[in-house]
């Protein structure tokens, strides 16, 4: 699906192209990691490359043992756009 020049996934696809499991991606919405976009229609959450490279951001972080609390502190301090778009700059 595309919106406003922007290509947005479902959750199996976006799961599956950046390598991590419906679970974990469910657990980064329910910690206010990410914030998909709902479809008006039928309600599913659609994820766009700009998630994309926040989980990708996220690994990143974890890998220098950032909690994930630590994570959503960063991103609420730069602001999650910002946050989005810096990541996306790499």
């Amino acid at each position: 699906m595309k919106k406003e020049n922007q290509t947005y996934m479902a959750r199996a696809e976006f799961c599956k192209r950046v390598g991590i499991t419906q679970e974990t991606l469910r657990h980064y919405v329910d910690r206010g990691l990410i914030h998909p976009l709902k479809h008006a229609q039928n309600h599913y959450q659609l994820y766009s490359l700009a998630d994309a490279a926040v989980v990708f951001s996220i690994r990143e972080m974890r890998s220098l043992d950032l909690s994930l609390d630590d994570i959503r502190e960063e991103m609420t301090h730069a602001g999650v756009e910002g946050f989005e778009h810096s990541v996306t700059e790499r």
